[in-house]
């Protein structure tokens, strides 16, 4: 519902499992809020997925029918059986359906869903994932909407639409305290069938769902949960909405990680505190899932053995030691984590979860920090994370690795000059170089798992952003602005050919050994690279 992005909504999160936060999050999501509009008993579900799109070859093996599956029999997206999500749908008598066809879409990343409840309730809808785990209803029952999971909402169908239902809606609404943000009345020009979505900050009251039943008479009424953790409607004035406008809101007096809590602070309604609270979580997250990666990971299906353990070898390396080699280790722990459906955060993204949280508690631990430097660090990431995702995108689909990896080593460059001491200009200028570094970088994932080359992108995306942060405290100049340099990440992801857009039609994907290696998992078989390398 807002047209501003949330830290914590579209940046820095969700907290998940999987590979792929587009495919695994946004798709678990999805099937949430369809859980939802069947009252929680979904009987059936055929997703259509556009065979000239990058979903129709990924969306296996990335996670998309493991997360849609999840989401429709009401997992979290952190629930330790969500790598069974199909096979538990399946055992619950939920049958669900995947077909590729050549559909009409308006973006790469589309789900077209009929999907029917235990009572025979009937639903279609049109959803797309935005990147990062962002999600937007675009369609419902046919009807143009736009719902982004961030209000509890109260649809009302209606086969035979009238001018007063929005009217009549208001009036029941009257004397409820659930704030309510939105009454819309959305109808269908062709059969006459409508929709009232209630969207509200709180569920509405029983009294006041009977009272718009009686009013309205629809088909059916639902009540959907909110998927996001930042609800829309504040009400609260944003401070910026630019990196322009930050500096010359605060300058130098105030720290990059100040300036997020401002920000955040608005566009949630929540206290600097809260805000805290809920940055501590992600950041202990992250810093459990390093520790477990460093130990070594292990799941059947994927490409890559463990690879953190490795860099126990660099440890007395006199060309790759202390800030670099730990750097290297926790990108790796956290890549490993991902590809092991272990629990990790998507910052901004899964299949570049580990450039961020890495280089920031690579930095912590180095510098003798603490969690609290972790979780300013990471405000302060999310804040130029905030103009990347409102300006361009974090989409691999839509715009390649550059909006993933580019996007996370950018964020990453301002955390570590955060950390440094650094001035909030300094650390603009340090993720404008960052981004500016890997423009053009294209997504070529090799047999359709987010694994190779996400993993050494990764890891690249991290020391670029300490060079980055390097130069930006050096006081090396920035020529283009991080505002016009986000613009042309922009413009280079509409250039970008679909071939190199997460589709595993062009690139690393389709050498001799990538395209064995693909064939050899399509066959079922486990597959490790050193047993061909």
């Amino acid at each position: 519902m807002s047209k501003f992005p949330s830290i914590f909504n579209e940046v820095v999160g969700p907290i998940m499992r999987g590979c792929s936060s587009s495919h695994v999050a946004a798709a678990l999501r999805i099937g949430l809020i369809v859980h939802d509009l069947l009252d929680g008993q979904p009987a059936s579900s055929t997703v259509t997925f556009d065979s000239k799109e990058a979903l129709s070859a990924s969306y296996d093996g990335q996670g998309s029918a493991m997360g849609y599956s999840g989401g429709l029999v009401g997992f979290p997206p952190d629930s330790d059986q969500l790598a069974y999500a199909r096979e538990i749908a399946a055992n619950k008598g939920v049958a669900i359906h995947f077909v590729v066809d050549d559909v009409p879409t308006n973006h790469p990343n589309t789900y077209l869903i009929e999907a029917e409840s235990l009572s025979g309730r009937r639903l279609s809808m049109e959803a797309v994932s935005l990147g990062g785990g962002a999600i937007e209803i675009r369609r419902l029952m046919g009807i143009g909407v736009c719902l982004a999971g961030d209000l509890f909402l109260t649809v009302l169908h209606s086969l035979n639409s009238t001018a007063a239902q929005q009217e009549c809606a208001k009036i029941a609404l009257e004397n409820d305290s659930a704030q309510v943000i939105t009454v819309e009345h959305c109808q269908h020009h062709e059969n006459g069938s409508s929709l009232v979505i209630v969207g509200s900050r709180q569920p509405l009251s029983d009294d006041t769902v009977t009272k718009l039943i009686v009013q309205l008479q629809p088909a059916f009424c639902a009540q959907v949960r909110p998927v996001m953790p930042v609800l829309a409607g504040a009400g609260n004035q944003l401070p910026f909405t630019s990196a322009e406008e930050m500096l010359a809101y605060g300058g130098d007096k105030m720290s990059l990680a100040d300036l997020a809590y401002c920000y955040e602070q608005a566009r949630s309604g929540f206290s600097r505190e809260q805000l805290q609270d809920l940055m501590g979580g992600v950041a202990q997250v992250m810093r459990n899932s390093i520790d477990a990666g460093l130990q070594g990971t292990f799941y059947e299906d994927r490409i890559l053995p463990a690879q953190a353990p490795l860099t126990r070898t660099l440890e007395n390396n006199p060309l790759i030691q202390s800030s670099m080699q730990r750097s290297i280790a926790y990108v790796s722990a956290l890549m490993d984590m991902k590809s092991s459906m272990g629990l990790i955060v998507a910052a901004p993204t899964g299949g570049a979860c580990g450039a961020l949280g890495g280089a920031v508690w690579s930095a912590v631990d180095t510098l003798g920090g603490n969690g609290d430097d972790a979780i300013d660090a990471l405000m302060a990431s999310g804040v130029i994370g905030v103009f990347i995702a409102k300006n361009a995108t974090f989409s691999g689909e839509e715009g390649g690795c550059q909006a993933e990896c580019g996007s996370g080593s950018a964020m990453a460059a301002a955390a570590l000059v955060h950390l440094m001491g650094g001035t909030a200009t300094q650390a603009v200028n340090a993720a404008a170089l960052a981004l500016q570094n890997t423009l053009g970088l294209v997504c070529d994932t090799v047999a359709d798992r987010v694994e190779f080359p996400c993993l050494g992108r990764n890891v690249m995306a991290a020391t670029n952003a300490l060079s980055s942060a390097g130069m930006a405290m050096a006081g090396y100049r920035n020529i283009i602005p991080l505002d016009e340099t986000i613009t042309a990440l922009s413009d280079v992801a509409r250039r970008i050919p679909l071939e190199l857009r997460c589709t595993g039609m062009a690139g690393l994907a389709t050498t001799p050994t990538g395209k064995a290696l693909h064939k050899r998992l399509l066959n079922g078989e486990s597959v490790q690279v050193l047993e061909i390398a």
